[in-house]
Order: structure tokens, then sequence, then C-alpha cells
């Protein structure tokens, strides 16, 4: 029986004074009743009215990484998501209004705001016609630009197990996944560092170490990747580690600073492999990325702290004068964008150049990781955010100095596993963060 019908009946009883209180009880009663169930549904319509906010506020916000998107552009942007999934929620009497988005380009920020209007049901018992209340969300963009240099092993030992397929395919996925969603050409750009006993630079040795200028290079049967100088003399387009005042900073390659090219008599674990680096390159260039790395051949020993260098100096401002124009890095004050490292090897480090031609098997490996921790902490400390993720490997040393320099952000992984560590980072890399 409703509750209308029996406070009728109790105005017309006239048996006294017990019948009015029990009326009025009946009257609160329905009314607190009312009130809670009213209550319970405006806040499920507000939940579902926020939800709907976040994802408009995510579309709208996205377009704070154009170069050409005007607040216009944003506000029509985040209204039309908006208005779409707020019609597939509709209830009887419903109201949405006053729809609003406020652009804060100076912090990265979008906050939309709407006012929401619900009639009740038996809420207007106790004189309740409608719930009136705003809900609004706020989402901040992580950073406008984004900067990726991927270090990627390309030893000998990464031929076994598909470790250097699945390293291609996971590497390709990565590309994808960040450049989908870049707006604008550059809002995200990739770098590649391949490593094994030494760095190609490929086209930018001239620039960067006192190789001689290289007419042509191939495949050596005895040293692997070998060029040749316009005298005809044998050399690579290779370098290795820089031992001098700057051996740990990310300073230009000018002057003293060069980067040592091969000894002119290769020894050690010395090896040139036929993979080159590959300067930041923004979304046009994602086929070229892709291809370059598919073309990776494996083979070599492991000087990982030769790699971690490169991956520093692919993101570095101060290597604009080393690096194509399209490639020169943000600035570090920039704060529209963010630097980030993967750096992936599959092995313990065993080549390293600064104790000389002399220097036996346990003195490199120590001189390797001893230069990769000062590298990575140092380049930490510029604002460059590292990820370590380590293959099929499990020799103790190998995982602590990896999780030394990689911390919170430190992976393992086998070849089947691998494509889906890639994807957690990029899912970091990719975060937009939601405060309502």
């Amino acid at each position: 029986m409703r509750c209308q019908d029996l406070l009728i009946r109790f105005r017309n009883d006239r048996n006294g004074a017990i019948a009015l209180i029990f009326a009025f009880s009946i009257f609160m009663l329905c009314g607190v009743t009312g009130l809670a169930v009213d209550a319970s549904r405006a806040y499920s319509v507000s939940m579902r009215i926020t939800s709907i906010l976040d994802a408009a506020a995510l579309a709208g916000a996205r377009l704070l990484e154009s170069n050409t998107a005007t607040d216009a552009d944003i506000q029509t942007t985040a209204k039309a998501y908006f208005q779409l999934h707020a019609s597939e929620r509709t209830l009887p009497g419903l109201q949405l209004t006053n729809f609003r988005a406020v652009i804060d380009r100076a912090n990265n920020k979008l906050k939309l705001n709407v006012d929401i209007g619900l009639p009740t049901t038996f809420a207007q018992i106790a004189g309740f016609a409608h719930f009136n209340f705003n809900r609004y969300t706020e989402v901040v963009v992580g950073m406008n630009k984004l900067e990726l240099a991927m270090v990627l092993d390309v030893t000998g030992s990464m031929n076994s197990n598909g470790k250097l397929s699945a390293m291609k395919a996971a590497a390709s996925e990565v590309i994808d996944s960040l450049m989908n969603g870049a707006i604008a050409e550059n809002s995200v750009r990739i770098a590649v560092a391949p490593f094994s006993a030494s760095v190609n630079a490929g086209a930018l040795a001239s620039k960067v170490s006192a190789a001689p200028a290289v007419t042509s290079c191939g495949t050596d049967w005895h040293w692997g990747y070998t060029c040749t100088t316009t005298t005809g003399a044998d050399v690579d387009t290779c370098v290795i580690e820089r031992t001098n005042s700057r051996a740990f900073t990310d300073d230009a390659p000018i002057g003293a600073d060069i980067l040592p090219a091969v000894p002119s008599t290769p020894y050690g674990n010395y090896v040139c492999p036929n993979a080159t680096v590959i300067p930041l390159l923004g979304k046009s260039q994602v086929a070229t990325i892709k291809s370059t790395i598919n073309s990776y051949a494996a083979s070599g020993s492991t000087a990982g702290h030769i790699g971690a260098a490169w991956g520093w100096y692919l993101l570095s401002p101060k290597w604009a004068t080393a690096l194509p124009a399209a490639s020169v890095p943000a600035a570090y004050s920039d704060k529209t964008a963010s630097k980030h490292v993967i750096f992936l090897t599959d092995g313990v480090f065993n080549t390293s150049y600064k104790s000389g031609p002399s220097a036996d098997a346990t003195t490199q490996m120590n001189d390797s990781y001893a230069q990769f921790q000062s590298l990575c902490a140092n380049m930490k400390a510029a604002g460059i955010t590292v990820y370590t993720v380590l293959v099929e490997e499990t020799d103790p040393r190998a995982v602590s100095e990896l999780q030394t320099c990689g911390g919170a952000n430190s992976f393992t992984a086998d070849s089947l596993s691998l494509n889906a560590v890639f994807q957690q980072i990029v899912s970091q890399l990719n975060q937009l963060r939601v405060a309502s």
C-alpha cells in the first residue's frame, strides 16, 4: 500500500490523538525512506556522469599535445564526447546543464564542470522535488611531449632462444603504441641505440669521433662490420667509451671530448655491430625506425656502459651540434617534455676498453659495470627516467646491477613475456592522471 493511501486513511480517522501521532510517524517514515531511496539513486547518477566527464576530459586533454589545436577545438571535442555518451545514460527528467571546459595550458590541465538536475520520486513527500548538484573532473596531461631512447642489446647471445626476434617485435609494438597516440609530428619522438662490444654511430660517426670519412661498409669474415676510407684503409663507424673527465657526462663530442674510435689494432672482445644508432624521429618516420630495427643482426660481446651512454647522448640537448636538426632533443628546462630510456640486455657486461688491451675479464666486467652505474645515476640526475629490462639472465651480478640502475623501473623477462613487459612500460609513458 502506498504511503499516500495510508496518509489519506489516517487523515480521515476520528478516533483520537493516537491516530494523529501515528499518522505523523508514518509521514516521517515515508519521507525519510523516500529521501534515502532517491539519495542512493542520485549518487548512482552522479558516479555515472563523473565517469563520462573523466573520459570526455581525457579526449579533450589529448589535444593539448597538438601545436595546432585551439582552446575552442579542445572544448568542442570534450563537449561532443560528453553529450554523446551522456545521452546513452539518460533517465526521465534528468537535466545536464552549464557544461564548462576550463583550459590551463601553463600547467597542462583541462577541467570540466556540469550541473545536474534529477527529479525525485519518493522524496517529494518530504518536499524535495529535485536534487541539484554539480560534478567536475580535472585531467593533468603528464607531459605534452615524450622523448624515448631504446638501448637494445644486439650481442651474439641474443641469437639464442628467439630473443632477437622477440626484442624486435616488442620494440615495434612500443613504437606503434606510442606513436598511435601522438597528435603532432614531434609530440612523441623515439631514438634507438643498439650496442654490443661497441656502438655503431653510423652517419653520425664523422661528427662525434675522429674516425675518417668512409666510402663503403660491409661485413668482414673476421671483424664483422667494417668500412673503407677514401684511401682504401679498413676502418669502421663504431665508437667506444670516453675515459677523460667527461666520461660520465653528456657533454657535446667536441674537441678533446670526442668519442674514441676503435683502437688502430682492435683488441680484446672488440667487434663493430652492423646495427646503427637512430637519432630522435617523429611520427612520420615510424616505418623507418621499425625497418631499421628489423635489419639489426646480433654479434659480439657486451659493453653495456657504452650503450647506456648513447641512450643519454641521443636525449641530450648538449648534443644538438652532432645531431640532425629534426632530431635535436628538447631542453632539460622544457617542462612540456619528458625524457626516458629503456635499457634492454640479456647478459653479463664483459667488455671495456678503459684499462687497455691487457685487461683481464674480471677487470673489464668491473670497469663496465662501474661506468654503467655512473652514467645511469647522472642521466637520472639530469631528469631522465631509466627503465631496465633483463632478458633470460639470472646471474646475480647482472640482476643486481640492473636493479640498482632501474630501481622500481627494473624488469625481468623471457622471450615470451618481453612484449608484455614493454607494454607495461608504455602504459606508464602514456599515463594521464585524472584527479576529480
